[in-house]
């Protein structure tokens, strides 16, 4: 009796999918395990430092704004609706017109978030080299902030078909603006030169 050995054809993976049969499943998957890790360390990185204060937020520092706060989780928690609908909506080849309307739903989301958390960075009360709270409290914030941007152009870029975004960073000085560009190409993994 022979053992029926599976050919090339059935145990490739599909190159497009929306499944765990395709490449880029398991790399958004790894990428989702590495981005979660990192906000992870951060929380853990916060109620450390926390624990080394007798007081929080240290004596001397006011009491963030929770109503920004609070607004912007808002738009975060009920921006999951459209993400669930377009989700939905996606895998059938039939729905292109909705699914560029979602997208676009999606978009402002997106920017009315980023203009919340840039609103934010001032109620914080505290500037980021101030002290150890400060310098946590803003690191959150901004990591946070970079995914909401990157999330939202990439969201733009998709539902106009865009191929490239350009980022024109004004400073006062050449050098500031040049190490701005390659901050940018390390946070999306592009090659500096």
């Amino acid at each position: 009796m022979s053992i029926p050995v599976p050919s090339d054809r059935d145990t490739r993976l599909a190159d497009q999918g929306f499944s765990h049969h395709a490449p880029v499943w398991w790399g958004n998957t790894l990428v989702i395990l590495l981005e979660g890790a990192g906000f992870f360390a951060l929380v853990v990185t916060y109620f450390y430092i926390w624990r080394n204060f007798d007081t929080w937020p240290p004596t001397a520092t006011l009491v963030p704004d929770l109503g920004v706060s609070t607004l912007n989780l808002a738009v975060l928690v009920v921006g999951i609706l459209p993400m669930w609908h377009l989700a939905h909506i996606a895998p059938r080849q039939d729905k292109t017109r909705a699914l560029g309307y979602w997208l676009l739903v999606c978009f402002m989301f997106g920017l009315t978030a980023a203009v919340l958390r840039v609103m934010e960075f001032r109620s914080v009360h505290t500037r980021w080299d101030a002290n150890a709270y400060g310098m946590i409290v803003w690191a959150i914030l901004a990591v946070h902030f970079a995914h909401i941007v990157a999330a939202t152009l990439e969201t733009l870029a998709r539902e106009y078909g865009v191929d490239e975004i350009v980022v024109v960073t004004i400073t006062e000085s050449t050098a500031t603006r040049l190490r701005s560009y390659e901050l940018l190409a390390e946070a999306f993994g592009l090659e500096t030169r």
